[in-house]
């Protein structure tokens, strides 16, 4: 069932090989519709390069704890420049309320998050 007008479920899924992107996302409804008001900010598609991540994703599974795209609160977004980067980030704090944000040039990535403990910024 389609919970947003431009992304799909399998958008939202875990895209690593151990689940075979078959375990259901578990994406807060606010982080989708969150994202959803990004993508009309901009007027133009996103790309995410990753969501939703099950236990058995690399990145998931050396933590001690559940990160944020396990809980479902964080998404990875393909840019392709620093101003999108920029755009998207500002947006994102000012209004949709996130807590979490990384940019990587190198990779082409904005990170987001909606942690419940604080702000919190870095670098890749």
């Amino acid at each position: 069932m389609r919970k947003t007008a431009n992304f799909t479920e399998r958008e939202w899924n875990c895209k690593c090989s151990a689940c075979n992107q078959q375990v259901p996302h578990k994406m807060q409804e606010n982080v989708m519709r969150n994202v959803q008001l990004l993508r009309d900010f901009m007027r133009k598609g996103l790309i995410l390069t990753s969501a939703y991540r099950c236990e058995l994703h690399k990145s998931e599974a050396k933590k001690a704890q559940v990160g944020q795209h396990g809980l479902g609160t964080a998404v990875d977004i393909r840019v392709s420049n620093g101003y999108d980067a920029a755009r998207i980030i500002q947006y994102a704090i000012k209004y949709l309320g996130v807590q979490g944000w990384a940019y990587s040039k190198k990779s082409g990535f904005v990170h987001l998050d909606w942690r419940t403990t604080g702000i919190m910024t870095w670098e890749y």
